[in-house]
């Protein structure tokens, strides 16, 4: 088995999350699509979920979570103790 993919088999079944903050940008986007299809860790995407699912229809799957929608705001999402792993 090659490197890459006995990477890939470990890090698939820790059932990891990874919250990637700048969700509005294409090649973020594309990792989230990446991670979650190949079933490598959950990844959260952070902004207004219309505007991300208007730029890439291809999000329907992947979870997005806005900061502005958040009963703290944005202070809920800059303070990494409120985030589980």
């Amino acid at each position: 088995m090659d490197i890459i993919k006995n990477f890939q088999q470990q890090a698939g079944a820790r059932h990891k999350t990874i919250v990637l903050p700048e969700g509005h940008e294409p090649r973020v986007q594309e990792a989230a699509l990446f991670l979650a299809g190949n079933k490598l860790v959950h990844p959260i995407l952070i902004g207004e979920p219309r505007t991300l699912h208007a730029q890439n229809k291809d999000l329907k799957d992947i979870e997005i979570q806005d900061p502005s929608a958040s009963p703290n705001g944005r202070k809920n999402f800059m303070n990494c103790e409120n985030i589980k792993t």
